[in-house]
């Protein structure tokens, strides 16, 4: 039997795989509400579970942000934010997870 999530499940998801992301790499990453709400919004397909969401949080937070810090853009404390229906990365410290 399927069982479908809900979609307060499915943005817990978004901000449990993002915290896990942090824990692998050596910068501090912030991040604010609409990020988790962004990544929800486009990956949510109840009747696959979390798989989408995982794939969103992959292409839209780690392989940018692992770019960037490679590039050496972005320093030891990044905030994740929404802006203009994108995730964008800066070093400013802001309010955020």
């Amino acid at each position: 039997e399927m069982v479908l999530l809900s979609l307060a499940e499915i943005t817990g998801t978004s901000s449990l795989l993002i915290k896990a992301f942090k824990m692998f790499i050596s910068t501090s990453l912030k991040y604010s509400d609409a990020v988790a709400a962004l990544l929800t919004e486009k990956g949510y397909q109840p009747e696959y579970g979390a798989r989408p969401i995982r794939r969103a949080v992959e292409r839209t937070v780690e392989d940018p942000l692992a770019e960037m810090i490679l590039a050496g853009k972005l320093a030891d404390t990044i905030f994740a934010d929404v802006k203009d229906g994108e995730i964008v990365f800066t070093k400013n410290k802001r309010k955020a997870k």
